[in-house]
């Protein structure tokens, strides 16, 4: 088991609280679970959902704004959705989770088979020729 990357549980288990960031047009905040700088060559997006939520359509659509302006700019990017049934008390490790859908290419993709976050992020570096980031 590798050494956790959380500095302060305390501060992890805290609500973060939208409810007075509310702009014109029902405009909110939303939340991403993670994000991976591969050294300015490439970005990784990720969002964990419990098995009985799924994504918001104002997520969905800020997420595939993001990913697509990332793209522009010529820089490989996948936003990674994965689902998990962990109780609210365990923590959720999200190398080990199989990934539900992803974008990538200016699309929504469900994976043609069974693969997780981890093996996906390390599939998508090496077909960018970012292998060497790919090892821990």
């Amino acid at each position: 088991m590798t050494e956790s990357l959380i500095n302060n549980y305390e501060r992890v288990t805290q609500v973060k609280d939208f409810r007075n960031l509310k702009f014109a047009r029902n405009i909110t905040p939303t939340d991403i679970d993670a994000f991976i700088d591969f050294g300015n060559k490439a970005f990784v997006i990720i969002e964990a959902k419990s098995y009985s939520a799924g994504m918001p359509w104002g997520q969905k659509l800020a997420i595939e704004r993001l990913t697509d302006c990332i793209a522009l700019s010529g820089k490989p990017v996948i936003f990674i959705v994965f689902s998990h049934g962990t109780k609210s008390s365990e923590d959720i490790d999200f190398s080990k989770y199989n990934v539900t859908e992803c974008r990538i290419g200016g699309r929504w993709i469900r994976p043609e088979r069974v693969i997780t976050v981890k093996q996906l992020i390390i599939d998508f570096l090496t077909k960018h020729g970012l292998s060497e980031y790919a090892v821990a």
